[in-house]
């Protein structure tokens, strides 16, 4: 019975996964796009608190990995207003967007969608999670377009 609760569970959240991500292919490579991304942040006048290069770690662990990058950013005045709604947020906070190449050998950006906050932490500020979604639509855009 056990089994069968974890089987219904995973069903039940996995489809559920798969429609909390944006995913944006890119037309450059991993650290052009990248690079791109961070200058962006930058640019808007976002905090950026950290590039996380899993490659890196991997090949510092003695294993292997396809290119593999986080960026963490933010910006206080939209967190700030979500995790007063719901200090959970702060769990999910700040932003990451992950750029990565997949099985395939292409580049993507991906992060959650805003939706995703308001679905998981009832979010109901409409109007801060619109204002996140068309700067991360943006920011993804931009750096996913042809250098």
């Amino acid at each position: 019975m056990r089994n069968l609760l974890v089987f219904v569970l995973f069903l039940s959240t996995s489809g559920f996964a798969s429609q909390s991500f944006i995913q944006i292919p890119s037309q450059n490579g991993v650290e052009a796009t990248k690079d791109k991304l961070v200058s962006l942040i930058k640019e808007k006048g976002m905090t950026l608190f950290a590039e996380i290069d899993h490659k890196k770690n991997a090949e510092a662990a003695g294993l292997k990995l396809k290119p593999s990058h986080v960026v963490v950013f933010g910006n206080p005045m939209v967190g700030t207003v979500l995790m007063n709604e719901n200090a959970t947020m702060g769990l999910e906070l700040p932003l990451k967007i992950h750029v990565f190449v997949d099985e395939s050998n292409k580049v993507f950006l991906r992060y959650y969608s805003p939706e995703y906050y308001k679905s998981v932490y009832g979010i109901k500020n409409k109007k801060v999670l619109s204002k996140m979604s068309g700067a991360l639509k943006k920011l993804t855009n931009k750096a996913a377009k042809k250098i």
